[in-house]
């Protein structure tokens, strides 16, 4: 792993735990055993830092989301795999992050805005319209409009006035928000196959 890469990675675990605006390059370069100086070899300033870790995010979701959808049998599986790969990311997520994004980092944050809409809601498509071809999911299901309310709903999780952190944590939010997509797109195969995996992670 190069200095950049280690930079990268370990400057978004510190955002997504602790949140952006908090953090100062002082405590980054302190929590990453390296002086400001080498830090700023990599990056402009703290803005730029942001933008290169999202960046960074982007690129390791957009390969995790094609690694799932090849490996899985089915569209249902590529669905729950999605759903613990993200769950296992967002065991400690800072559920302020996007705030910050939005109110501090513009333009971080239209880079993110693209990602929702490239390839998260494009994702989402697809995964819907395998799981149609394949009898998994409803026939009369609207596959376009169904993934922009996944996606549009999926960041109403952030909302601190209706979930507020010190009541609901995070993880808990987002597999309960996708159980209620999963069994609101399944057909009765797909419920079946739901229900079979369950019985066998239970044992």
């Amino acid at each position: 792993m190069s200095n950049k890469d280690y930079i990268l990675t370990k400057v978004t675990e510190l955002f997504m735990k602790y949140g952006i605006k908090s953090l100062t390059m002082d405590d980054i370069a302190r929590e990453l055993g390296m002086s400001k100086k080498t830090l700023y070899a990599h990056v402009e300033n703290k803005n730029d830092l942001v933008y290169q870790s999202m960046q960074w995010h982007i690129e390791r979701e957009e390969c995790d989301f094609k690694e799932i959808a090849n490996k899985a049998s089915n569209a249902v599986e590529e669905m729950m795999n999605i759903i613990t790969n993200a769950a296992e990311h967002i065991k400690s997520l800072n559920t302020n992050i996007i705030f910050e994004l939005q109110k501090f980092f513009p333009e971080t944050y239209e880079l993110f805005n693209k990602f929702r809409e490239d390839h998260i809601r494009k994702a989402i498509l697809s995964n819907l319209q395998r799981g149609v071809e394949e009898g998994y999911y409803r026939e009369d299901m609207d596959v376009e409009v169904v993934s922009k309310i996944y996606v549009s709903n999926t960041f109403i999780l952030f909302d601190q006035n209706l979930f507020p952190s010190k009541k609901h944590q995070f993880i808990e939010l987002y597999r309960e928000f996708m159980n209620y997509h999963l069994h609101g797109i399944v057909s009765s195969k797909g419920l079946k196959y739901i229900q079979k995996i369950k019985a066998l992670n239970s044992k």
